[in-house]
C-alpha cells in the first residue's frame, strides 16, 4: 500500500463514504500532488495554493480557502485562497468563531462540519449575511482542520456561486483536504523546525513570506492593540510595467529590496499588499512634519538603485497618509489613490473625503444590484441594426438596463463595473441572455448579445446560455459579440467557446474592432461572422482622413474573410452616407434607430 493510500484510510472519517473509482483515483491525485510538493521542500503557501486549486477543479464555480486560528486572540484568519480577491480575504480578517459566524466559524466553535446551503438564510451565517451579499456566495461547506488532539485549530471550505449540498464525494474531498493542511502545518520546510502549529500559525497569518515582513492581518491587529497615531501607505509606481518588462522574478526581488530599505528608515514596516508597504506612528506628529518626512524619503529614493541581474534601475512612491480618527489605515489608503488620481506623490486624507463617499455609493449600488437580480429588474432594451443596402432592420443589438425600486432606469455605465467586483456579473449575463432568448423565441430577426472575457471563462455562465438558446430555439438567430480588447487575450478559451455555439448554428461578432492594436491574425483564426467597427473610427468618419483610411482596410480585410462589418454610433445622416460609402453593410446608432423595449 502507498504512504498516500495509508494515509487516506487512516483519517478517521466523519461518516461512511463509498467512493467511485474515479473519486477515489481524484482523491488520490491530490494526494499524490501535495505530497510531493512537500517531499521537494516546496514552500507552504504554495502546497496550500496548490491544494486550493486543485479542490476547485473538483466542484466548478467555486473557491476554497484555508482559515487558521490565533490561539492568543481566539480569532481567525484566511492563510489561503488564491481565487479570492484580497478584499476578500481582509473582510474575513478576524472572524470570531461563533453560532452565526458563517461555515468555518462554525465548523472551529463547534469542531463539526458545516455544510450550509444557502448562505442568505441560513441562521448560521447571520453576523457574515453582508459578506454572502457582497461576494455573491451562495453556499458554503467547511470541515474543521484539526490538531493532534482533534481540538479544532481552523477551517478547509469550498465556497459557491450556486445553492447546492456536497455529495459523499464532496464531504471526502473537504475531509481529506482539511487533513493536508493539518500535515502541511506540523511538518518545517526550512532547517530552523517549528515546535508548534501555533507557531506556524502565526509566521502564515501574520508575515508575508517573500519579505518576512508583518503583513495586513499584522497591521490590523497592531492598529487595534497599539493605537497609532498615523499611517502611511507607499505604493510602487508603475509596478506592473516592472513586472512585465523584467519578469515577475525581478518584480520579487525589487520587493525584497524595498523591504530592506524601508527597515534602515523605519522599524517596523508592514508590506500590506502586492506593491503596497505601509508604516504606523505612534508619535504626535503634524501634517507638515509627517510631509517633510514622506519628501526626504522620496529625495533618498532618487538615488536609491535597484539591482537586477547586475542592472540598476530606478522606482517611484506614491504615498498616502492619515493623522489621527479610527480608521488610519482605510484613510491612508484612500488618500493614496487620490495621490495615484491627481499624479501628486503625497496625499492626506483629510482633503479628500469625497473619495470614502464613492465607496459608500459604491457598496449602495451593490446592494440595488443585488435587489434587482432578485426582483427581475434586471432587463434589456433593444437597439436597431440597419442593413445599409434594403434599409430594413435585420438585427438588434440588446442592451442591459436595471429599474431600481422605484422604477428609475440605470444605465450600464452606473452598475456594470460594480457588478463585475461583487461578483454578481455572471447572473446579470444570464438575465440578458435569458430575457433576450424569450423575446425572440417568436420574431424571426438576428439580436446580439454581448459577453465578457469572465463570460466565457465561466463554465457554468456557458452552460446556461447554451441550454437557454437550445430550449428557445434561438441558436440559429442569435450573435454573440466578444470585445475584441477582452476575449482575443484569452484565446484558447475564446476558440472552445466560439465552437461549442457555432456547432449549434450561433454566429460571432468580434466588438469595437479598430481600437488599439487590432489581430488581424486572430480575427482570422477564429472566423467570425461580424466585425463591429469601433465607433471613435466612424464618428471620425467624416472630418478625419486617417480614420477613414483605417476603416476601408477594416471592410477590404472582412470581405476577404467572408465577414460582415457593422458601423457602430451613426448618430447622424452625414455619418450615415458616409457609411454606406465606405461599403460597410450595417449601420447601428442614434440616426438609425434608439434602444427600446421590445415585447
Amino acid at each position: 500500500m502507498s504512504q498516500t493510500t495509508a494515509h487516506c484510510q487512516s483519517l478517521e472519517s466523519e461518516e461512511e463514504v463509498i467512493l467511485t473509482p474515479i473519486e477515489y483515483t481524484k482523491i488520490l491525485d491530490i494526494q499524490e500532488k501535495i505530497f510531493e510538493l512537500i517531499a521537494t521542500g516546496k514552500n507552504e503557501q504554495i502546497v496550500l495554493s496548490t491544494l486550493c486549486q486543485m479542490a476547485e477543479k473538483l466542484l466548478p464555480n467555486s473557491v476554497a480557502s484555508i482559515m487558521l486560528l490565533n490561539p492568543d486572540n481566539g480569532l481567525m484568519s484566511v492563510i489561503s485562497a488564491p481565487s479570492i480577491p484580497e478584499v476578500g480575504h481582509n473582510a474575513l480578517a478576524g472572524l470570531k468563531p461563533g453560532t452565526g459566524g458563517g461555515s468555518c466559524g462554525n465548523a472551529v466553535f463547534h469542531n463539526e462540519p458545516q455544510y450550509v446551503k444557502d448562505t442568505k438564510t441560513d441562521a448560521r451565517w447571520s453576523d457574515l449575511r453582508h459578506i454572502a451579499y457582497d461576494f455573491n456566495l451562495c453556499s458554503c461547506w467547511s470541515m474543521p482542520i484539526r490538531d493532534k488532539n482533534r481540538k479544532a485549530i481552523g477551517s478547509f471550505a469550498l465556497s459557491s456561486f450556486e445553492h447546492r449540498s456536497p455529495s459523499g464525494f464532496h464531504k471526502r474531498l473537504l475531509e481529506i483536504c482539511a487533513f493536508i493542511v493539518n500535515i502541511v502545518l506540523t511538518r518545517s520546510f526550512y532547517e530552523t523546525q517549528i515546535d508548534s502549529h501555533q507557531e506556524k500559525l502565526l509566521t502564515l497569518a501574520y508575515y508575508d513570506q517573500l519579505t518576512s515582513l508583518p503583513n495586513r492581518q499584522k497591521i490590523i491587529l497592531d492598529l487595534e492593540s497599539n493605537n497609532p497615531t498615523g499611517c502611511a501607505i507607499f505604493n510602487i509606481d508603475n509596478f506592473k510595467e516592472i513586472n512585465d518588462f523584467f519578469g515577475i522574478k525581478a518584480g520579487d526581488a525589487i520587493l525584497r529590496q524595498l523591504s530592506e530599505w524601508l527597515q534602515t528608515i523605519y522599524p517596523h514596516p508592514y508590506r500590506i499588499g502586492g506593491d503596497e508597504f505601509a508604516v504606523l506612528f505612534n508619535d504626535s506628529l503634524e501634517w507638515h512634519e509627517v510631509r517633510s518626512q514622506m519628501n526626504t524619503i522620496l529625495t533618498n529614493l532618487e538615488e536609491k538603485a535597484f539591482i537586477i541581474d547586475d542592472e540598476s534601475i530606478h522606482i517611484g512612491l506614491s504615498i498616502g497618509i492619515s493623522i489621527g480618527g479610527n480608521k488610519l489605515l482605510t484613510h491612508a489608503d484612500i488618500a493614496l489613490h487620490s495621490a495615484k488620481e491627481r499624479k501628486t506623490p503625497i496625499a492626506l486624507y483629510k482633503e479628500h473625503h469625497n473619495v470614502e463617499q464613492t465607496y459608500k455609493t459604491n457598496i449602495a449600488m451593490a446592494g440595488s444590484i443585488r435587489k434587482a437580480l432578485a426582483s427581475e429588474r434586471i432587463h434589456c432594451y433593444f437597439q436597431p441594426i440597419v442593413n445599409i443596402k434594403t434599409g430594413k432592420i435585420d438585427k438588434y443589438e440588446a442592451l442591459v438596463r436595471m429599474r431600481d425600486e422605484n422604477g428609475v432606469l440605470i444605465l450600464p455605465n452606473d452598475f456594470l463595473s460594480i457588478a463585475k467586483k461583487t461578483k454578481l456579473y455572471p447572473q446579470i449575463t444570464r438575465e440578458v441572455v435569458k430575457h433576450s432568448c424569450h423575446v425572440f423565441e417568436n420574431r424571426h430577426e438576428e439580436f446580439s448579445i454581448n459577453l465578457s472575457d469572465s463570460d466565457i471563462r465561466n463554465p457554468s455562465t456557458v452552460s446556461e446560455i447554451i441550454r437557454i438558446i437550445t430550449e428557445t430555439n434561438t441558436a440559429s438567430r442569435i450573435v454573440f459579440e466578444i470585445l475584441e480588447s477582452e476575449g482575443i487575450e484569452n484565446y484558447d478559451e475564446v476558440t472552445h467557446f466560439i465552437t461549442q455555439v457555432k456547432a449549434l448554428g450561433a454566429k460571432i461578432a468580434i466588438d469595437d474592432f479598430g481600437t488599439g492594436y487590432s489581430n488581424f491574425e486572430n480575427i482570422l483564426k477564429l472566423g467570425v461572422d461580424y466585425i463591429k467597427i469601433d465607433g471613435s473610427l466612424i464618428r471620425g468618419i467624416t472630418t478625419n482622413n486617417r480614420h477613414a483610411i483605417i476603416i476601408d482596410t477594416i471592410v477590404d480585410f472582412a470581405r476577404k474573410i467572408g465577414a460582415a462589418t457593422i458601423a457602430e454610433f451613426v448618430s447622424d445622416e452625414a455619418i450615415y452616407v458616409a457609411v454606406q460609402e465606405h461599403g460597410i453593410d450595417y449601420s447601428q446608432g442614434y440616426y438609425t434607430g434608439k434602444p427600446e423595449p421590445l415585447y
